[in-house]
This record gives C-alpha cells, sequence and structure tokens, in this order.
C-alpha cells in the first residue's frame, strides 16, 4: 500500500512504465493499472479547456441514426424538381381544410386546383396550389397567389379556358385565378404551352391583360389577334387588339368610345392611330336620363 500513496500524483516523467521497474522485477499489473488511470482522466478533462461533463456533453450532441434520418416533406415529391418563373413550382405550406377541383384538360394533361376552404371568407390575399397531371402523375406544381379568395371557390371560376393563345400551334391554358378585375372581372393566370420542354410555362405579360382589362381576351385565330374590353363608368368604353410575337403582346389598335350626355348622343371614337370619329348612340348605349 505505500507503493501506491508514493506513486498516486507523480509527473509522467517519474512513471516507469507497464513494461519494466526501477527494481527490474517484474511489474505489479495493479500498480501500472491505477497510475494509468490517475494520470490519464486528469490530462483528457484538461484537454483544451474542457471538463468531463464537457466531454459527455460533445458526445451525446452527435445525432442518433433515428434523429438524423430526414422526414417526409409535405410538399409532393414531383414539386421538388420544378421552377418558379417557367411555372413549375415555388414554394408550398399545407393547407388545414383542403379541397381539391379538376379544372380541365389539355391533350393528356389535367389541371387540378387545390385551395383551403377558409380562404373563401373575405381575405385581402390567398395562395394556393395547381397540379398538373400527366398520366396520372405530377407533371408540374405551380402555386398561385391570388387576390382575394381564390377563383375555384366559386362555380364560375372552376373552369380551365383553353386555346391557341400565342398561335404557335400548340394549345395553351389560362387558370382562373381570382375576381380582382375592372367591374369585379375575373383575372387569369396564362401558361403557354412549350412542345420543347413538353411543359406548360407562365406568361406574365398576357396574364396581366386579364388584369388590366375585363375578364378573358377573345382569341382571333383567322386575324392571329388578341382582343380585350374594358369601361369606365356608364359612358366610356374601350377595346384594344393586340399580336403576339414572341409570346408578348404587342399592340395594334386601341378605340375608346365616349357616350356624351347631351340628348343628341354622340359616340366621340378615338383610336391609337391616331384618328377620331363620330355617330350617333344605339338604343343600348342611351344613358337612363335620355
Amino acid at each position: 500500500m505505500s507503493v501506491l500513496h508514493q506513486s498516486a500524483v507523480p509527473s509522467p516523467r517519474s512513471v516507469p512504465s507497464c513494461s519494466e521497474t526501477t527494481s527490474g522485477r517484474p511489474p505489479n499489473a495493479r500498480v501500472c493499472c491505477v497510475l494509468l488511470v490517475a494520470l490519464c482522466l486528469p490530462g483528457c478533462d484538461r484537454e483544451e479547456g474542457r471538463g468531463p461533463g464537457a466531454a459527455r456533453t460533445e458526445r451525446s450532441s452527435t445525432p442518433s441514426i433515428s434523429s438524423a434520418v430526414s422526414r417526409p416533406d409535405p410538399v409532393p415529391p414531383a414539386a421538388s424538381a420544378s421552377t418558379g418563373p417557367t411555372g413549375r413550382q415555388d414554394a408550398a405550406r399545407p393547407l388545414p381544410d383542403p379541397q381539391k377541383v379538376l379544372l380541365g384538360t389539355v391533350g393528356d394533361f389535367s389541371f387540378e386546383a387545390t385551395y383551403d376552404s377558409h380562404d373563401c371568407e373575405s381575405v385581402d390575399s390567398a395562395k394556393w396550389s395547381l397540379a398538373i397531371l400527366r398520366d396520372a402523375r405530377i407533371a408540374q406544381y405551380l402555386v398561385l397567389e391570388s387576390a382575394g379568395s381564390p377563383a375555384p371557390c366559386h362555380e364560375s371560376g372552376r373552369t380551365l379556358e383553353v386555346n391557341d393563345f400565342d398561335f404557335d400551334g400548340h394549345v395553351d391554358a389560362a387558370v382562373p385565378l381570382d375576381y380582382s378585375g375592372g367591374y369585379g372581372s375575373g383575372t387569369y393566370e396564362v401558361l403557354l404551352f412549350d412542345h420543347d420542354a413538353q411543359e406548360f410555362q407562365r406568361s406574365p405579360e398576357l396574364s396581366d391583360l386579364t388584369r388590366e382589362y375585363m375578364g378573358m381576351f377573345g382569341v382571333d385565330k383567322k386575324r392571329r389577334r388578341l382582343t380585350v374590353v374594358g369601361k369606365s363608368g356608364a359612358a366610356i368604353h374601350y377595346y384594344a387588339v393586340f399580336a403576339v410575337r414572341n409570346r408578348q403582346p404587342i399592340l395594334v389598335k386601341k378605340v375608346t368610345e365616349t357616350i356624351s350626355h347631351d340628348p343628341s348622343c354622340q359616340v366621340t371614337i378615338q383610336t391609337s392611330e391616331p384618328v377620331t370619329t363620330t355617330r350617333t348612340c344605339t338604343r343600348d348605349e342611351r344613358l337612363p336620363q335620355q
């Protein structure tokens, strides 16, 4: 026991190894074990200024296999590979009370809207999703934002508009978005089909036509023109004609008709050429006081 008291806290240089002793006799295994423990534990605790508690904390902070496994994303897997401006997907959030509506089809593509029923109440804006399916699988996944409640909340907003909007020979789609247009008219998210990429791409320029005027524009395939209409009160009506080049609307003609308030009821017609003409009001155009 006297040997243990004399050598329990010597400096590392004064401690004989477990393979030899100063007396030349075979080492005592118990003595060597005690000495090594006395030297090792204080050294480990002093490493980098950490105590035993810190060393144990670091070891326990390593994630276990179960915690390292990623949890499923609430967004459909097909959405993770999509893009933003071209129209695949931006971001998505889980909906408390999701409602699904099939808006329509274009060829073998189906357009399915998903919105939160709570957003059908009076809201300033709402985000909802549009899944474009092909062969019953999600090909594209878009997140749309409406001013007010989403159009699919209403029966009149559950119909997909389809036509060749850019006159490239392929059918495009216009998704009802909301009713924030002039005089409560509907606005649309226009999606142009890219034949090479086999996907629908957003067209902000054509979508803006439905916001700046009233409702969906008309399509004249023969003349390759788009026509929009609008009004300002009961006395001013206007319409505009656009060509489409490189998927961009180009104004061709704009006509404004102003109905006078005098008994003769003349209509002044101004065009963007510019040309100004007048004509007499029709019966439907006359104001009530006339």
